[in-house]
């Protein structure tokens, strides 16, 4: 996926907070190729992490979807029908996550123009949010809640 910053991220469901610093820029295709971000060393050491029956922590919101007994975007993905992920397991094994093959889809997100606000998008997905987010922080601040706030909260959330 090509998110609105021009960032390739792995898919829409990653956590970003677990994103190397480094990755900015290895990860940026308006300064690198998509070639080049595909087999980065972040690509590359993400796919020997899954290879290998581990879970990178990048991927920690779909494990966490799992270990839930919810559909994770990750299974949604794998189940889809026509979605062909294969791949040369032990090729790419050999040769330390690298991949000849190109990738089999690309989300490009052109930018954030929405009229929609959906519930589970964001201000970077969509315009309507964004605009939102700006009165809101005009009227509040960046930060609405405090600690004390959310401590006085406490017994009323499960």
């Amino acid at each position: 996926m090509i998110d609105t910053h021009g960032r390739a991220e792995v898919c829409c469901a990653i956590s970003e907070e677990f994103l190397p610093n480094s990755s900015e820029d290895c990860l940026d295709v308006n300064k690198r190729s998509i070639k080049e971000i595909w087999n980065s060393d972040f690509y590359k050491s993400l796919r020997m992490q899954l290879l290998n029956n581990e879970k990178p922590l990048v991927c920690s919101r779909c494990w966490y979807e799992e270990d839930q007994g919810r559909k994770s975007v990750r299974e949604a993905t794998k189940n889809d029908a026509g979605f062909d992920c294969t791949i040369d397991l032990d090729k790419c094994k050999e040769n330390n996550g690298y991949l000849d093959s190109k990738p089999k889809s690309l989300d490009i997100r052109l930018g954030n123009l929405c009229n929609l606000k959906c519930r589970m998008c964001n201000s970077a997905q969509s315009s309507q949010i964004q605009k939102e987010n700006k009165v809101l922080i005009e009227l509040h601040g960046k930060q609405i809640f405090d600690k004390d706030t959310l401590d006085e909260q406490d017994p009323f959330v499960l």
